[in-house]
Parts: C-alpha cells; sequence; structure tokens
C-alpha cells in the first residue's frame, strides 16, 4: 500500500496473537471487519455500521453509492487499547484510543476491543462511528468545510445509538462532557477559524465538545433553522469565515451566550429513526484461511503506515510468515506491499508474480506489479516509452477489472506525471475521477492541484487548495496549502508554484487520532 509517512505511526512493539485465536472476517457493503472475537459479536457489530451508514444517508437524502468494494472501511479490531497505541508508536499515556488512515488503496480504521470508557459512551462503536462521519461527510458532499464544522459533525454523528428497534442520532456527547462543563470555552471566533491542537488531549477535547455543541445547537434550535446551510453556502462562495459566519447567524457574542444557554439545557432534542426502515443488506462472516491469519500482523502494520525504518521490520516479519504460502494470493499480495514499502522491488514484483499467478484478477497484486515497473522505469531513467508503455499496462489491467477501484486509476494519472510527459485527456480524467472515489487522499489532491496550476486551470486548483487548507488533520499539508492560496491570489500562479519549492516532504503529515477525556 502507497501511504504517507505519518510521524504518529512509528511502530515499535509486536504483539502476537495467542495460538487458540481465530481471526474472521465480516463483510458487508460498507465495511471489511477483521477480529479476533466470536462470530455473533462481529456480526452485530457490522449490523450496527450499516444501519448508522443507511441513519447517515436517510437524514442527509444521500443515495446508495455504486463505488467498487475497494472503497469500503477496512477495520482492524485490536485486542486493547495498549495494542492500538503500539501499533501507532505512541506512548501509553497518550490517550490514543483508535486512529483512522485515509489511503487511496482503502481506507482503513484501527480500534481496541474495549476502551474501558463504555460507561461512557466511549466504545469502539463511538470511536470507528466518528472516524466514519469524517468518510461519509468526503465522499457524500462536494462541499468545503471548516474544521470546527468536519470536528463538530463527526462528533454529533458519532454518538449515534441503536436501542432495540431504532437508532438515534443527536444524542449528547458524553464523552466530551469535562471539555465543555470543566474547561473554560472556546471563544466563538477562535473556535470558527482555528483548527485542533493536537498537542494536549486537554486542547483536542476543549475544540471537539464546543465544536460538537456548536453543530448540534445550528441542526436542532429553531431558533436557527436554515442558518448553518446559509454559512456553508457563504463559505463555499467565496466569502471569508468569519463574514460568512456573521451573516447568517448574526452577532457572533450573541451565538456564544446562545450556545452557552444550550449547554446546559436539562434536555437535548435528537432524531430517531426505525431500523426497520435502514435495509443493509447482506453481512457475511468466515474464517480467515491459515495463511491470511499468519500474515495479518503484516497487513495491519503496513496498513498503520511505516517509515524506513519500521518497513525493514515489517518485511523481515512478512516473509517468514508468507514463507509456507507461496500459492496463497492474499498472502503473497501482503509480502509485495511489505517489500514494496522496504524499497526491494524485484522481491515485490516475485511476490506480485506468484499472487497472480494465483489469481489473475488480484487487483492489488496486478497495481503493485505497475508500481514496480514504475519505479523501475524511473530509477533507469532512460527515454523509453515501451517501458511506461508496460507500467500503465498493468494499471490498465487493474482498472477493466475493477473499473471503480480508485488506485489504478491514480497510479494511471500518476504514470505520466513520472516519465514526465504530457498528460492525455484519459490520464486526467483517471486522476479527477480516483480523486472522486478515495476524496480522502491529501496526496492525490495536492499532487493534482499542482496539475492544474501548471495548466492554467488555477480556479480549479484554487478550489482543490481550498479543501486542503480547511482540512484538519493535516498541519503542515494545510499550511502549505493556505500559503499557496494567498500567494495565488495576490501574485499569481507562479508565486503559488514557488511555495513548493525546496520545501520538506509533507508525506509524513499526521492524520487524526481518537483521543479520550474521562468526564
Amino acid at each position: 500500500m502507497r501511504k504517507c509517512l505519518y510521524s504518529l505511526l512509528l511502530m515499535t512493539l509486536v504483539f502476537a496473537s495467542p495460538a487458540w485465536a481465530t481471526w474472521r472476517e465480516v463483510s458487508s457493503k460498507h465495511f471489511v471487519i477483521y477480529s479476533e472475537e466470536n462470530a455473533r459479536s462481529m456480526q452485530e457489530f457490522a449490523t450496527s455500521l450499516e444501519q448508522y451508514d443507511k441513519g447517515l444517508r436517510v437524514l442527509f437524502n444521500i443515495p446508495e453509492d455504486t463505488d467498487s468494494h475497494a472503497s469500503r472501511v477496512i477495520v482492524f479490531v485490536l485486542p486493547s487499547e495498549d495494542a492500538v497505541r503500539r501499533l501507532a508508536g505512541a506512548k501509553g499515556g497518550s490517550g490514543l484510543s483508535g486512529f483512522y488512515q485515509n489511503w487511496t488503496g482503502g481506507p482503513a480504521a484501527f480500534v481496541p476491543r474495549s476502551t474501558g470508557d463504555e460507561e461512557f459512551g466511549y466504545g469502539k462503536q463511538l470511536v470507528l462511528q466518528h472516524e466514519y462521519a469524517h468518510h461519509f461527510m468526503y465522499r457524500s458532499f462536494a462541499a468545503v468545510f471548516p474544521a470546527w464544522f468536519t470536528e463538530g459533525f463527526a462528533e454529533f454523528a458519532s454518538t449515534a445509538e441503536r436501542k432495540r428497534d431504532a437508532i438515534g442520532f443527536g444524542l449528547p456527547a458524553q464523552h466530551r462532557a469535562y471539555g465543555l462543563l470543566e474547561m473554560t470555552p472556546l471563544p466563538i471566533e477562535k473556535l470558527l477559524t482555528s483548527t485542533p491542537d493536537w498537542n494536549t488531549p486537554e486542547a483536542t477535547d476543549r475544540f471537539y465538545g464546543r465544536s460538537w455543541l456548536l453543530v448540534h445547537y445550528l441542526t436542532m434550535e429553531r431558533s436557527r433553522a436554515g442558518q448553518l446551510d446559509t454559512y456553508l453556502q457563504k463559505l463555499n462562495s467565496g466569502e471569508d469565515n468569519l463574514a460568512a459566519a456573521r451573516a447568517a447567524f448574526g452577532d457572533l457574542k450573541q451565538l456564544d451566550k446562545g450556545l452557552n444557554a444550550y449547554l446546559h439545557q436539562p434536555t437535548l432534542r435528537y432524531f430517531g429513526l426505525s431500523t426497520s426502515k435502514l435495509p443493509i443488506g447482506k453481512i457475511e462472516v468466515r474464517e480467515l484461511g491459515a495463511g491470511e491469519a499468519a500474515i495479518m500482523d503484516v497487513r495491519m502494520r503496513s496498513k498503520a503506515g511505516v517509515n524506513k525504518e519500521t518497513a525493514a521490520q515489517v518485511v523481515a516479519m512478512a516473509r517468514k510468515a508468507a514463507a509456507p504460502f507461496p500459492n496463497d494470493p492474499a498472502v503473497q499480495t501482503a509480502l509485495t506491499e511489505a517489500e514494496y514499502d522496504a524499497g526491494n522491488y524485484a522481491e515485490a514484483e516475485a511476490a506480485a508474480d506468484r499472487a497472480i499467478a494465483a489469481d489473475p484478477k488480484a487487483v492489488d497484486a496486478l497495481t503493485y506489479k505497475g508500481e514496480v515497473r514504475m519505479e523501475q522505469a524511473a530509477l533507469a531513467d532512460k527515454d523509453d516509452p515501451q517501458s511506461w508503455k508496460d507500467v500503465r499496462k498493468w494499471f490498465l489491467t487493474a482498472n477493466r477489472i475493477d473499473n471503480e477501484d480508485p488506485e489504478p486509476l491514480a497510479f494511471f494519472f500518476l504514470s505520466f506525471l513520472r516519465e514526465g510527459i504530457e498528460l492525455t485527456p484519459n490520464a486526467l480524467a483517471a486522476g479527477e475521477h480516483a480523486l472522486d472515489l478515495a476524496p480522502q487522499d491529501v496526496g492525490l489532491r495536492m499532487t493534482v492541484a499542482q496539475y492544474l496550476l501548471r495548466h492554467d486551470k488555477a480556479p480549479e486548483a484554487r478550489r482543490m487548495l481550498l479543501w486542503l487548507a480547511s482540512d484538519p488533520h493535516h498541519d503542515r499539508l494545510r499550511q502549505r496549502a493556505s500559503a499557496m492560496i494567498a500567494a495565488l491570489d495576490s501574485k499569481g500562479t507562479e508565486a503559488a508554484l514557488a511555495q513548493l519549492q525546496g520545501k520538506e516532504d509533507l508525506s509524513d503529515d499526521e492524520g487524526e487520532s481518537e483521543t479520550k477525556k474521562k468526564p
């Protein structure tokens, strides 16, 4: 898997599964879940997540998507919060409860079997529902959202709870009670214009709680009906954040006062939906084969993200785990990924060949084959169009098998940039469609924005940069996009592109993790 090297995700310790554990996979329309829990609890978990997705679609009038199964969220359920922290490279006292990676090759979430705070509503369900709300919002709404709304919407949606034959949306955020009731609230103008402070759990908790409260207030308070839509429309038409807020909400001090009063109401409204009106489709549970189970730790580490040091550790694990299963396509694809991440291109190609021989329709292995060939062509540094034609052949083959998988499309687009030739209309269309299918991939978005800037399409590029400049999860990328927009607006395209010259690689920018503060 191709990945941003998030500094948050420096893997350090190995957590071994007990010999008696049985890995299972639950497959549904929007999720693939891997866990060592029993089949019944996994089926129940998948059912509740699918009903959550369906409920969001009903509330926001979003039709069912027709995307590839490759766009489903992969969920890894780990034994404990400590296991999550070890995988993330976080210290035990960091408060980390789960994290989410937004790769083009399939978004992945990592949650614990139990957080120990279920009595406060802070269980694996809430952690995952928060992250899935981001995924849902990015894929469903073609708009730019400020950080407070991005996080406030995810918090608003995350507290959804199923009881008997109904599911409620907009329930109180009990897990944010400490930040809401015990900390000094963020001033309204700072809340509207800032991003979360990831340096301390307390600062993050304060931002998240107040953002949840503002979204809940503007959504449920009848006297504020329609104001949130007006604000977002003005923001997306190009108005300044605070100007749009004042035009939509009126006096911001009065908004703050209303928010404080709303917090201390004895009851809050919420939406209730009958689960009988939320059909979710088929859910399948299966035990993993011996090879798939043996390679599971490797898959999780690769999906979580590696750097040069940890890639070497993972590939050593992968070789040992994969050796008994040379004809298992899933195992050999996982080995391909580990070899590729470690820069072992000959070994990666050999593993990809074994996976393809075992399953000629293995899209991931076919895509890796193309990526390996692309790296080899780039390293050869020869003006050989035939080599690059061979590179693209593998991406085209993968695309024919699943033309809604964003990864072959993205790499077909990128192959022209790596070769250093002009994009064909099909190549640009492939890159843009990949972004439609995987809007959460910030690296691809920045690459497309740069291409558009260099080809006299500044308005389209500015729109993409504005999306990045509003993203609360990637600090340095957000800062770079903001600087590019400022340069573009004041001095033009060349000044915007100059912001990229001689700068450090942003690929290790941190993504979001879920932290908690007990009430």
